[in-house]
């Protein structure tokens, strides 16, 4: 007769009956049971603790509510089309969180203090900073990202330098985005224009924005002396287009409203890039090669390397930011930890993203997904040590109470028939 399995005990509950109404409740309490006890010994790949599980809608996207994640946090999702045996893990590890850079003005006097206001992130603590490092004003933008904080005139000083960052905490730990440059202002002076502002500039950027004083004429001098001029809008609102920014680069801008003097320069240094860690995600075998296939920022530059940080793949993403590279299974081995990496140069130098960690799929084995359990020592990586212990040897009570349950339901099924035919 052959063992009878978990695969064959869920298809004898679900097509061996053939009264309708029992059939559906058979059919639920199988897929309960199944999900239950008999999801990882079939190949489902799952952390400690109960799996999430969610349905692909009719264009096969899918979504699923989890509690918050932690950057370095490994997520394993496997998919299972009725009929069929469930697919290839796929591994992927959660990246550290990029804080934008919040926008701020300042405004104000030495007698009434210095407002500053400007958008974030949604509850983003906020810190303005002097050049020393020091936080001389700190508060929380609001659900919607909005936030105003007053400087102490006796914390900073006309002309001063200041640096405004958002800090957002996610998973137990801070993250920080890059610092908006703001100056503070000086007294009002009759006859002067107000000191303009400048939007954050990081390299790449090929435009710069800012305000000053409604339909002022703004003149921004770009590092090698070349002017660029435009005037604000009605709401004192300006920007310019520019060539290529570089990190380290010194803009100048100053605002000239008619019937005054020009107002103070103000200077901003272009930062440097930050760029956003590539999704990504393996599939393949030792046979056909392995393909890596994620998203990343449009035309950047694609590295995997292993942990000897010796490239096993590379690649370049198309205009939507799409990549696939296939590796050589020559190159990579089951159970190897890979890392991911942009790269997009701008100014004549390369900048780096966080690596995105995959872990090397092992083969499948008799058309069933191969879990955790799988991999020997040599192979089990710190992402794969947490794995349960599927224990599909000590599951043989399973069999046997499918077993019962069939014969169960086949006898109330001929108590059934007997009871109609007595009545006809």
């Amino acid at each position: 007769m052959g063992i009878l399995t978990a695969r064959k005990f869920l298809h004898i509950l679900l097509f061996s009956n053939r009264d309708v109404e029992k059939k559906q409740s058979f059919k639920i309490y199988a897929l309960l049971f199944v999900h239950k006890y008999m999801l990882n010994p079939i190949g489902g790949f799952f952390p400690e603790g109960d799996p999430i599980t969610a349905e692909a809608d009719d264009e096969g996207n899918w979504e699923a509510t989890v509690p918050e994640l932690t950057e370095g946090d490994t997520v394993t999702v496997v998919a299972e089309s009725e009929g069929k045996d469930p697919s290839a893990p796929i591994t992927v590890s959660v990246n550290g969180l990029t804080v934008a850079a919040p926008t701020a003005t300042i405004t104000g006097n030495s007698t009434d203090g210095y407002p500053v206001t400007g958008t974030a992130a949604a509850n983003a603590a906020i810190e303005i900073l002097n050049e020393a490092g020091d936080i001389v004003g700190s508060t929380t933008a609001d659900d919607k990202g909005a936030y105003t904080v007053t400087l102490d005139p006796d914390d900073v000083a006309p002309e001063e330098a200041l640096q405004v960052v958002a800090v957002v905490t996610a998973g137990g730990q801070d993250y920080r985005s890059t610092g908006t440059t703001q100056v503070v202002p000086a007294d009002d002076v009759e006859g002067l224009t107000e000191t303009p502002t400048i939007d954050s500039v990081t390299a790449g950027d090929t435009t710069i924005g800012g305000t000053a004083e409604p339909g002022a004429t703004v003149t921004v001098t770009l590092p090698d002396g070349t002017e660029v001029t435009t005037e604000t809008d009605d709401e004192g609102n300006w920007s310019v287009n520019v060539p290529e920014l570089s990190e380290g680069d010194t803009i100048t801008v100053v605002a000239d409203s008619d019937g005054k003097d020009p107002s103070d320069p103000i200077n901003v240094t272009v930062g440097a890039l930050t760029v956003a860690a590539p999704t990504a995600s393996i599939s393949g075998n030792s046979t056909d090669g392995y393909p890596v296939i994620g998203k990343a920022s449009a035309h950047a530059i694609i590295e995997i390397l292993n942990e000897d940080n010796e490239i096993v793949g590379k690649g370049t993403a198309n205009h939507a930011g799409n990549f696939m590279i296939t590796l050589n299974p020559e190159n990579v081995t089951a159970g190897d930890i890979l890392r991911v990496v942009a790269i997009v140069r701008v100014g004549g130098k390369d900048y780096r993203s966080q690596a995105t960690k995959i872990v090397v799929p092992n083969d499948e084995s008799d058309g069933i997904t191969p879990n955790g359990n799988n991999l020997n020592e040599n192979n089990k990586d710190e992402n794969n040590k947490f794995l349960p212990k599927t224990g599909t040897e000590n599951y043989w009570y399973i069999s046997i109470l499918g077993l019962v349950l069939f014969l169960f339901g086949n006898v109330l099924w001929y108590l059934e028939l007997k009871r109609r035919r007595k009545e006809s």
